[in-house]
């Protein structure tokens, strides 16, 4: 009866600001995504920038122990310096020279500006957060007959978004949000989120 009431209590969780709340809608989590609903609170248009972002994830069970896994490989995720390649020199240069911004800075920029969801005044949107990963593969040993449940957290930046579009943006009444997730005890499918091989579960 206990982690009935506490996964109730993780479903219905309001992550609250003064201008939106943010709804886990996730009820069991069968991929890398997360489901989120946004509901805007103030009179401006919000504006959520969510291509660049850390986050985490715990594996345990019905007694809360967490079941660590063995690191079998790493990668380094997302990197500046391979994202540079995908604009011209002359592109990077002219961001640069416009807002100020350093090198890494304006790759960063040009590699997350369109990534974005707005939320009108007054509405709401339903969101599929493609968060659940890590930037290394683990194989866990995991009993097929007994629940599994997952802790995520989640932060969102914005820092390489120059000030000058930062202030453009408050002129026209938008207003950027940095959404932080800490959920707890989502239930996991772990035949469709996880790969099998021989007697190991491996995301």
């Amino acid at each position: 009866m206990k982690n009935i009431i506490l996964l109730a209590l993780l479903i219905n969780l309001n992550l609250k600001s003064d201008c939106y709340s943010l709804l886990i809608l996730s009820k069991n989590i069968e991929n890398q995504y997360l489901k989120v609903n946004i509901k805007n609170k103030s009179k401006k248009t919000l504006i959520f920038y969510n291509g660049d972002y850390q986050s985490n994830f715990k594996i345990v069970d019905d007694n809360d122990k967490e079941n660590v896994g063995e690191v079998t490989s790493i990668y380094s995720g997302e990197d500046y310096l391979d994202d540079q390649f995908d604009y011209s020199k002359n592109l990077i240069d002219k961001v640069m020279k416009k807002y100020y911004l350093s090198f890494r800075d304006a790759v960063l920029y040009l590699h997350y500006k369109d990534k974005y969801i707005l939320i009108p005044p007054n509405d709401a949107r339903d969101i599929d957060l493609p968060i659940i990963n890590k930037n290394y593969t683990t194989k866990y040993k995991l009993d097929s007959t007994k629940a599994y449940f997952m802790n995520i957290s989640a932060s969102f930046s914005t820092e390489y978004i120059p000030q000058y579009v930062r202030d453009s943006l408050n002129s026209k009444n938008f207003e950027i949000i940095n959404p932080k997730i800490e959920t707890d005890k989502i239930n996991i499918n772990i035949d469709k989120f996880f790969r099998k091989h021989k007697n190991f579960y491996i995301k």
